[in-house]
């Protein structure tokens, strides 16, 4: 099985589970996380999930910065997508694909 298809078999079933996930949510790693970025930065969250790190990223980077989301999994990407949308973060982009295949990558 390849690693996409691994991967797609193992998270989306979970998709729903992670998007309101408070252990992923929360901890050190946020914390460390939001003291590393600054406003007007780009930022790049690799394996974004449903987009858990976004709220804070977005908020970090503030409205002159960008953050993209790189996400393999498309039910994840999918619902990190809708994240994005209702909280109307223009600075927040998510694409689906592998982190080695830059097919899925944003272009700008």
């Amino acid at each position: 099985m390849r690693h996409d298809q691994q991967s797609q078999a193992q998270f989306s079933p979970q998709a729903q589970a992670y998007l309101h996930s408070a252990v992923h949510a929360q901890g050190g790693d946020l914390a460390r996380l939001a003291a590393l970025v600054r406003p007007g930065q780009q930022v790049l969250d690799l394996g974004c999930g449903t987009g858990l790190s976004l709220p804070l990223l977005a908020e970090k980077v503030g409205p002159t910065g960008r953050v993209w989301g790189l996400e393999p999994c498309p039910e994840m990407a999918r619902r990190a997508r809708q994240r994005c949308t209702q909280a109307g973060w223009p600075q927040v982009q998510v694409c689906q694909g592998e982190a080695t295949q830059p097919d899925g990558w944003p272009k700008d």
